[in-house]
């Protein structure tokens, strides 16, 4: 399998898995449409699944393959996306890995996760306005700007960084950049990171069209957009990359 194709396939599946077929044109639980590409798999080795749904080995869940192509007893590496949830699990295959053995895979979707790391933490770069090495120091809530608030309200606070260098964009070293940044525990807003006072790293800042944001303020709302000292050779790679043409 090239390079691309298993990257693909690891960036669109929340699931990955080793199992046999134990039946063809069946489902662990009522309510799943069955025909003859859906089949009973008994999942033998887990290599990527949502943690909410616990470890997921040694148990028979239902696939819908791609075609019918798979007889009772068959081995096979999955890549699958959720489907239906209820009494067991019901997910649809994406893809098949060609691996002969489960570490030649789980090398591969380690080797492919690294790489769509580094393809994404370079698109933030790439988009940033501003990358700076930074030290946080105050930090203060952001006024209210009406009485009633809505239950997704991000609730910003304004972090001031005090920068000791500029990697990307022009800001000056002497005027903190202010970091805004939510806290509210809504489900849009509870992952985003949260600065903290003293926090010293690598800040790939953008300008966002987010409503409400404190005028002048900056976000790092993707939790890539906070990277420790120690990666400031590699960002500084990417950032070279990045400006470089295509």
């Amino acid at each position: 399998m090239g390079i691309r194709r298993i990257d693909s396939l690891v960036r669109g599946s929340p699931f990955i898995f080793a199992g046999t077929v134990e039946r063809t044109a069946a489902a662990t639980f009522a309510g799943v449409p069955v025909d003859d590409a859906t089949a009973v798999v008994r999942v033998e080795r887990v290599f990527r699944a949502p943690e909410v749904l616990g470890d997921l080995s040694d148990r028979s869940i239902t696939v819908q393959l791609l075609q019918a192509d798979m007889k009772e007893g068959t081995h096979a590496f999955f890549f699958a996306s959720g489907w239906l949830y209820g009494d067991s699990i019901a997910v649809t295959e994406v893809g098949r890995s060609g691996a002969t053995d489960p570490e030649e895979l789980e090398n591969q979707v380690e080797n492919a996760e690294l790489r769509n790391d580094e393809r994404e933490l370079l698109g933030r770069i790439a988009e940033a306005s501003l990358v700076v090495v930074g030290r946080v120091g105050r930090i203060v809530p952001q006024k209210r700007r009406r009485a009633v608030e809505s239950e997704h309200d991000p609730k910003w606070f304004v972090a001031n960084l005090e920068i000791e260098s500029v990697e990307k964009g022009r800001h000056a070293k002497t005027t903190p950049a202010p970091l805004a940044f939510p806290t509210s525990d809504d489900i849009q807003w509870y992952w985003r990171p949260r600065p903290q006072p003293g926090q010293e790293g690598i800040w790939i800042l953008h300008r966002e069209p987010v409503p409400g944001l404190p005028p002048g303020a900056f976000t790092a709302l993707d939790p890539r957009d906070f990277q420790p000292l120690g990666q400031l050779e590699h960002v500084r790679r990417l950032i070279a990359r990045a400006g470089s043409p295509s």
